[in-house]
C-alpha cells in the first residue's frame, strides 16, 4: 500500500483575527504533514480590473501579492478555506482572492485539486451552509476542484469557537477527511 503524502494549504479569508483564523491556526497546528498557511488579510491582493490579459498570457498584470499567492495554490494538492458569512456570502477579501484566482482557471492548473470548506456565522447555521453551497462552491466547481468536505459553525463573537465543546470532535472530523484523502 502506497501512502501518499498531500501537501495541505490552509487559507483564512476573514479580515480579521476571529473565530475564522482560530480555526485555521487550529487545524494548521494540529495537522502533521506538509502544510503551509495563509491569512488573506495580512497580505495585499487588490482587485481584479477585468483586462483579461492573464485569459492570453496566463499571467495578471496586477503586482501585488497574488502572484506569490497563487503560486503556494498551485504547490498544494488540498485547499482548506476558512469564511465568516457576510450576508450570506463571502466577505469581500476573499471574494477578490477568489476573483484574482483567474489566471489559474485559463490554465485549468486547479482541476482536481480537493478543497474543505469552513464557514463561520453569528445567526442561523443554515446561512452559512449558503455560502458553503453557493458562492464557495461555485469557485471549486469553475476551477474543476474536489470539494471533499464543509463545515459551517455557529460563532459571532470572537473566541465563541475555542469555548464550544463539540468544536474539538469538528476540528478531529476534518483533519481525519484530509488526512485520508486521495
Amino acid at each position: 500500500m502506497t501512502i501518499i503524502k498531500q501537501k495541505v494549504l490552509f487559507i483564512s479569508g476573514s479580515p480579521r483575527k476571529g473565530n475564522t483564523e482560530y480555526t485555521i491556526r487550529k487545524l494548521y497546528d494540529s495537522f502533521s504533514g506538509s502544510r503551509d498557511i495563509i491569512c488573506l488579510r495580512e497580505y495585499r491582493i487588490d482587485y481584479c480590473n477585468g483586462c483579461m490579459a492573464c485569459k492570453k498570457t496566463s499571467v495578471c498584470t496586477i503586482k501585488d501579492d497574488m502572484d506569490a499567492i497563487n503560486q503556494r495554490v498551485l504547490n498544494s494538492d488540498i485547499l482548506i478555506i476558512g469564511s465568516p458569512n457576510y450576508f450570506d456570502n463571502v466577505p469581500g477579501m476573499l471574494k477578490t482572492f477568489i476573483d484574482r484566482t483567474n489566471p489559474l482557471y485559463h490554465t485549468k492548473s486547479l482541476k482536481g485539486k480537493k478543497v474543505v470548506f469552513i464557514v463561520f456565522g453569528g445567526g442561523r447555521v443554515k446561512h452559512s451552509e449558503r455560502v458553503a453551497s453557493g458562492p464557495l462552491a461555485h469557485f471549486a466547481e469553475t476551477h474543476g476542484m474536489d470539494v471533499i468536505g464543509s463545515f459551517c459553525f455557529k460563532a459571532l463573537e470572537v473566541g465563541e469557537t475555542a469555548n464550544n465543546p463539540q468544536f474539538q470532535s469538528d476540528v478531529d472530523e476534518i483533519l481525519g477527511l484530509v488526512s485520508s484523502a486521495k
